[in-house]
């Protein structure tokens, strides 16, 4: 069986000589349709080969700002907080809506859900609620502290200015559900106590 890396070696070397046998035919100079051919050199080959190897390094992290209180990310840490948060996409779909799957890493946060400390899915939010307050904290690391307003069935945000985290409704059937203005709504339902990302509602 083929290692990953014997692999990657194999589908190197075929992609580099695949093209400079493409390009590589004989020429002669007497015969008008060959005349405009090129020569690859072993020089052109062996400077290719680096960039061909790109396709299979890692994804680049992409900086995370969770809030305005974070201050601005530089070189994926926060100014404010000093806390290392970046995070890879794994999945993108160009579809409507569109579909993008990110694992997050935030230094701040010590809990496992299952991929090591400090990482978290996409969807892995989580709403701990204790009466008239609420705690959203999200996979990117933010932090959002919500009050019961005079309705009794809405939490909203303390500091709505600095987060994209709208207001969470009480529903009837035990579900939160939070207003997201891009597509519908958010729906958390109670798992041992918290309040887990459970499904997206993107209506009819």
């Amino acid at each position: 069986m083929l290692t990953r890396r014997e692999n990657l070696k194999l589908l190197l070397a075929a992609s580099v000589f695949s093209k400079a046998a493409s390009q590589a035919a004989p020429t002669d100079a007497g015969c008008p349709s060959c005349s405009s051919g090129t020569t690859l050199e072993m020089g052109d080959i062996l400077d290719a080969a680096p960039s061909l190897g790109l396709g299979s390094l890692p994804p680049h992290f992409v900086e995370t700002s969770t809030s305005g209180r974070n201050g601005a990310p530089i070189h994926y840490v926060n100014s404010a907080t000093g806390q290392l948060a970046f995070h890879i996409n794994d999945i993108a779909v160009d579809s409507t809506p569109k579909i993008l799957l990110n694992r997050h890493y935030h230094s701040g946060n010590q809990s496992d859900s299952g991929l090591g400390a400090g990482w978290s899915l996409e969807f892995d939010d989580v709403i701990e609620v204790t009466g008239a307050s609420a705690i959203l904290r999200s996979a990117a690391g933010d932090t959002v502290e919500m009050r019961l307003d005079s309705s009794g069935s809405t939490y909203q945000p303390v500091s709505p200015g600095l987060t994209a985290h709208g207001a969470v409704h009480v529903m009837g059937d035990g579900t939160l559900r939070e207003d997201v203005a891009s597509y519908g709504a958010r729906v958390y339902s109670k798992i041992n106590g918290s309040c887990h990302l459970t499904a997206l509602d993107y209506g009819e």
